[in-house]
């Protein structure tokens, strides 16, 4: 079943990944982290009351792990944030077989997965800890690849707030040059997409101009450190992430009829998108679609039937069938 990676996480795994994002972020770090910078991209939806106390639970949690982070105040009244060298464990150490196997299980899902940004330098950092994480993958003495260093350049630009000149080709096939603002990361079908607007000559917003990219598509990236930009208050990234079949523009309308024993998940796995509407008994979930044949697939695999339109009714059984037969 594909869907989005973040469906189906649990509370403790969620931490973890936070937790994860953080120390590799904070291992990573020369300057400093900024309050907005964490809240933006780490502590993405949240509100400032919320990621206050949920940033307070995990720099407590990051402590008992040897990494003690301090926090400094800008010129600009924002906070800045550090590990305290002196006091982390800035030295490697070895483990044991139970505490680097134990170590290997919590990680490798992060490690294998391509949608989560920080997974090279957590394996990096990890081999620091445990010999057993160097050979985890490819090679960290290799050469970076194209996709690496263009990942590490927007991720670069997004950290320090500078615009980005890309090179991007479209999905059909269409190259063009643009400089962007990088607003945040969010994963799809083991693809990362990022969501930023396009800035104009003067670095300024070009209105109407939000849009999600493809990390795997940018063929170049620059950093524009002469160009700065501010993240809005009310962005969120989540407000971005899409279906896997919504990618590109919308085709019509799909309408779904939700099953009793799916209801109670129907916000989960629809990702709060769509009208929810009742025909005496029955539940109906409408939303629009880009790629019918995948809706069908994605409709298959959620265990919800398609009513309308018709062509996606017929994808939907000739897809079935295809299922059924190869059983």
């Amino acid at each position: 079943m594909e869907q989005d990676h973040y469906i189906g996480l649990s509370k403790d795994d969620e931490e973890a990944r936070r937790l994860l994002t953080l120390a590799v972020e904070f291992m990573n770090s020369r300057d400093g982290l900024r309050s907005s910078y964490l809240w933006d991209t780490i502590y993405t939806g949240k509100s400032q009351d919320t990621f206050r106390k949920t940033f307070s639970r995990d720099r407590a949690t990051l402590a008992v792990c040897g990494i003690v982070v301090e926090r400094e105040r800008t010129r600009e009244g924002d906070f800045l944030w550090r590990v305290d060298e002196r006091a982390s464990y800035a030295h490697g150490a070895e483990l044991g077989p139970r505490e680097a196997l134990t170590l290997d299980i919590a990680c490798l899902p992060l490690l294998e997965d391509p949608t989560f940004p920080y997974r090279d330098d957590l394996r990096i950092a990890l081999a620091k800890i445990d010999r057993a994480f160097v050979d985890a993958g490819a090679p960290l003495s290799a050469a970076p690849g194209r996709d690496d260093r263009v990942l590490a350049t927007v991720r670069t630009c997004l950290g320090a707030s500078h615009a980005a000149r890309i090179s991007y080709q479209d999905a059909a096939g269409n190259r063009s040059e643009r400089v962007i603002a990088p607003y945040g990361f969010f994963g799809l079908r083991g693809e990362l997409y990022l969501v930023a607007p396009r800035l104009a000559e003067d670095g300024t917003v070009v209105p109407d101009s939000m849009r999600t990219y493809r990390v795997s598509r940018m063929e170049k990236v620059e950093e524009l450190r002469g160009v700065s930009f501010e993240v809005p208050g009310d962005f969120c990234v989540a407000d971005y992430r899409m279906l896997p079949f919504q990618l590109g523009p919308a085709v019509g309308t799909a309408t779904f009829q939700v099953p009793p024993a799916a209801v109670d998940e129907l916000p989960s796995f629809s990702l709060g998108r769509g009208q929810v509407s009742h025909e005496g008994e029955k539940v109906l979930w409408s939303v629009e679609a880009s790629d019918l044949a995948g809706a069908a697939s994605w409709a298959v695999a959620q265990g919800i039937v398609p009513v309308a339109p018709q062509e996606l009714v017929d994808t939907w059984k000739s897809v079935l069938e295809g299922v059924l037969d190869g059983r």
